[in-house]
């Protein structure tokens, strides 16, 4: 919570945006809005969160980015997925922004994962195999634009 609670602070000050007039901006209360920047308030809701992004025109994935960083940092690990599903990546030079190849590169690594200590089985390379071609299609569906 500390990044964020820097950011909202500092933005709010720049903007000079006392917590009333940010109260009536976004129906966050004043109080709850000073325990966020005093990192009193650990856990914000969504709601509020995305209702102080819009009120002081900052985006919600710079502030999410924040919240994900302070996870971080208080020893928080975010799982695979989050990590896919949140943050942009590159795979070959080409930027990986599409959900169903995102799902599908997920399958694969998990699939990996869950029988690598195992007698590898020619069903189970089976199924790699089709997973992998799964995200070649996918990958070629998304270069010629379908």
């Amino acid at each position: 919570m500390l990044r964020l609670s820097l950011m909202l602070k500092e933005v709010r000050g720049r903007k000079q945006m006392s917590l009333k007039t940010l109260e009536k901006k976004t129906g966050v209360s004043s109080p709850y809005i000073f325990r966020l920047e005093q990192q009193d308030r650990k856990n914000p809701s969504v709601q509020a969160v995305l209702a102080l992004c819009k009120a002081m025109e900052l985006t919600s994935y710079e502030v999410f980015q924040l919240l994900l960083e302070d996870y971080h940092m208080e020893g928080y690990v975010p799982t695979l997925e989050e990590l896919l599903r949140s943050h942009r990546f590159a795979l070959g030079g080409n930027e990986v922004d599409d959900v169903e190849l995102k799902r599908v590169l997920l399958d694969i690594v998990m699939h990996i994962d869950q029988n690598m200590d195992e007698d590898v089985e020619q069903e189970s390379v089976a199924e790699l195999t089709r997973k992998v071609e799964r995200y070649h299609d996918r990958k070629a569906q998304i270069l010629s634009g379908v």
